[in-house]
């Protein structure tokens, strides 16, 4: 996502610092698309919630809002 195609609640450049470990002061949107990528890129809940300073259940919490699967949507496997 560039700048010209942001939404325009959200900062790329904020984005893009807090995927790459410093998060800083997010907004709501702003968190929400670091998850997105994140989740995209095939990082867990628990490691991006690590990242945010947030649960992994909170993670998987706004996943589920957003209408996105996790790295591994079924549970453990056996």
């Amino acid at each position: 996502m560039t700048a010209a195609t942001a939404a325009p609640d959200i900062d790329p450049v904020a984005v893009d610092r807090a995927i790459h470990g410093h998060p800083g002061a997010l907004t709501d949107a702003e968190r929400d698309e670091v998850i997105r990528r994140l989740t995209a890129a095939g990082r867990s809940a628990a490691h991006i919630g690590a990242l945010l300073g947030i649960t992994g259940r909170h993670v998987a919490r706004i996943r589920g809002r957003l209408g996105i699967r996790g790295t591994n949507p079924g549970g453990p496997r056996r």
